[in-house]
């Protein structure tokens, strides 16, 4: 608990005063005590010497009652409580002795001398009672004195302290019950007091809060510009946010061929964060035409519809242009039959805010953002700079999506010349690549697989034979049954292709590499070239092995004929479990669909 000024005065100034007024007493006490034991001890040293003198006769010459009565009028001392007189031998002669209750005495001899010899010795046992009676009242008045000087004392300090703390208190309590939500009422509410001190402590106060008082009023209007920079730090966080987001999303959406789903966030992204903006529509060239890919606020349908030359768009060479009523004429060079449409499909806009987006320094489209028709709003330079950041994102969105297009038509072109090359080598191979990729597409899809796998799957099977370039060709083009030896040399195709595509700088290239490497393996571990088993196989080898051998079976060979559709059904079907991947057998025969009652068949 914390106490007042007051009482903590009060209390150290009382707890000093007892401490001195103790040490005071105590003092006082000891120095009358020792001064008591001294006179105690003079007059223990006189009445030693007047009973030596007295008895300075040989005490055998002296008659026993004469002697008692000398010292009983010495027994007469109340500080004297026994006398014992003793000879020259150390019997004792005389022992005279007082009734006392006394437990502290003092014993003191002296020597009883005759012509300078000692014929005798005599002692003497003194009390201190009356010396400690006479102690007890003094000390009893002295506390007594002391408590009356403890209570004047601490009576004045209390007289003292209110008349120092009192105005603090009531200092301290306006202080307390000022208003500092109001700053008019800072400087107000507080009383003079009759202490010069407190009043200079006053003063300095009130001076203290009229500055106050200042700052509260610059420090609220600070406050104020804080809070505007504040929310416009958040706002540009809140943009930069979107961008990081956007950006962030930008090679996946590339690689995972979500062009439409990238504009389409970026342009909801860009109108939620461009305050200004009422409505949006972003747009691409595409083979010279104006192919609008989203919209906000305008009919999107409709605006799909159009047929819109690329020159229609050309308004301005700037990278990022404001126009203001973009849908008159002079603006736009369409023709009345597409103006009118145009106007139908589109809000009535007071200003548009384009950025054109370009691949290569090429125009390949634009981001257009627009001020309803009525609306005070005006782009300021801030929407410029988030509109120029949003549309460099989608320009480098736009470029990424062109080298990844042709870096993947290379690729496909380079693959289809390997087949075609293949075809060459081996006469009977002719048609087998494209037939397996067709089949591992439709059984990758069948099974429920995503785009990415279903390609992978696609091109395996495109692949699954390319290794069969370095086996001898005259192996490969052989009219006959192959030998043992042969045999083993065609099955070393697959490891081939394995080596010849696990270098490929291409990452889809070197995954697909192990797929064509396994696609011989067999479900029960007898397959090559390294025997696994089940699950060890990867899922599109398993693919590839059923849509291989079904295409194998159905095309005519040097040594048999094709079988016919049933024959080839019955053998995957006896075949399934041990040659063949179960799940993958299951899922092909459901897309052969060969119903019996129907007779129609999907493969």
């Amino acid at each position: 608990m914390k106490l007042k000024i007051r009482d903590k005065f009060i209390i150290h100034v009382t707890l000093i005063l007892f401490l001195l007024t103790s040490l005071f007493t105590y003092s006082i006490l000891e120095l009358q005590k020792r001064n008591k034991k001294k006179v105690l001890e003079q007059k223990i040293n006189r009445d030693l010497r007047a009973l030596s003198t007295i008895n300075q006769i040989p005490l055998w010459n002296v008659e026993y009652k004469t002697m008692k009565k000398n010292l009983n009028s010495f027994l007469e001392d109340p500080d004297i409580v026994r006398i014992s007189v003793f000879d020259h031998s150390g019997a004792e002669v005389i022992d005279l002795e007082k009734e006392y209750n006394i437990k502290t005495v003092i014993k003191k001899k002296a020597a009883v001398n005759y012509q300078n010899q000692k014929i005798g010795l005599i002692e003497v046992y003194f009390t201190t009672r009356y010396l400690e009676e006479s102690i007890d009242k003094m000390r009893n008045h002295l506390l007594l004195w002391a408590l009356a000087i403890y209570i004047v004392m601490v009576t004045i300090i209390v007289i003292i302290s209110n008349m120092v703390t009192e105005p603090l208190n009531r200092l301290a309590h306006n202080i307390h019950e000022l208003d500092f939500n109001n700053p008019e009422k800072l400087t107000t509410g507080i009383e003079k007091t009759d202490l010069q001190e407190v009043d200079m402590l006053l003063s300095s106060y009130q001076e203290m809060v009229g500055e106050l008082a200042a700052a509260f009023e610059e420090l609220d209007a600070k406050t104020e510009r804080l809070n505007q920079s504040y929310q416009e730090v958040e706002k540009v966080n809140k943009n930069l946010q979107e961008i990081i987001s956007l950006s962030s999303s930008l090679s996946s959406s590339v690689f995972a061929e979500e062009k439409e789903e990238f504009l389409h966030d970026l342009l909801e992204k860009a109108n939620s964060l461009i305050s200004e903006a009422d409505y949006g529509s972003i747009y691409l060239v595409e083979e010279g035409k104006i192919n609008y890919i989203d919209a906000i606020g305008h009919n999107l349908e409709q605006l799909q519809e159009l047929d819109l030359n690329k020159e229609n768009f050309e308004i301005s060479n700037e990278e990022v242009v404001i126009i203001d009523n973009i849908s008159e004429e002079e603006n736009l060079s369409l023709d009345s039959e597409t103006e009118n449409k145009f106007y139908n499909a589109t809000k009535k806009m007071k200003s548009s805010l384009i950025f054109k987006l370009c691949v290569n320094d090429k125009w390949k489209g634009g981001i257009s953002l627009d001020i309803a028709e009525g609306s005070e709003a005006e782009f300021e330079a801030e929407a410029i700079e988030s509109i120029t950041a949003f549309g460099n994102l989608a320009s480098a969105f736009l470029t990424m999506k062109n080298h990844r297009d042709i870096h993947e038509k290379f690729q496909q072109e380079l693959i289809m010349s390997f087949i075609k090359l293949l075809e060459l080598y081996d006469k009977y191979t002719k048609g087998h690549s494209q037939g397996v990729a067709n089949l591992c597409f439709e059984i990758a899809e069948g099974m429920g697989l995503d785009e990415e796998t279903v390609n992978l799957a696609y091109w395996s099977g495109m692949l699954h034979d390319i290794g069969k370039i370095l086996v001898d060709k005259d192996i490969l083009n052989k009219p006959s049954r192959l030998t043992d030896d042969e045999y083993e040399e065609i099955k070393y195709h697959s490891n081939y292709g394995y080596q010849v595509l696990k270098e490929s700088s291409s990452s889809e290239l070197r995954t697909i590499a192990n797929y064509i490497r396994y696609h011989h393996e067999r479900w029960d571990g007898g397959g090559y070239p390294e025997g696994l088993a089940g699950e060890e196989i990867p899922l599109i080898s398993r693919i590839i092995c059923v849509a291989d051998t079904w295409n194998t079976m159905r095309t005519d060979r040097p040594y048999r004929e094709k079988l016919s559709r049933v024959k080839a059904i019955e053998e995957l079907k006896d075949n399934k479990g041990t040659q063949f991947a179960p799940e993958v057998v299951d899922v092909f025969l459901d897309l052969l669909n060969c119903d019996k009652n129907q007779n129609k068949c999907i493969i």
